[in-house]
């Protein structure tokens, strides 16, 4: 059985943000685009909070502006 969660802490955005500042390997690629697809919701509604905001956007425009996701 997979369990999730059920919401982000700055933690888990702050590592997941520091997993993503190198280019994606064109062989990791559909690995990345599982877990965004994921994960969207949570990032989308982290813009709601001031402290986890300027992290999400960061994250979501490395997914959103890669040529190939």
């Amino acid at each position: 059985m997979q369990e999730g969660l059920d919401h982000l802490e700055q933690a888990h955005i702050e590592i997941f943000d520091a997993a993503i500042q190198q280019q994606f390997r064109e062989e990791d690629l559909d690995a990345w685009l599982q877990i965004m697809v994921s994960m969207k919701n949570h990032f989308l509604i982290s813009l709601c909070y001031r402290d986890f905001s300027e992290t999400a956007i960061r994250i979501l425009q490395k997914f959103m502006f890669h040529p190939q996701l």
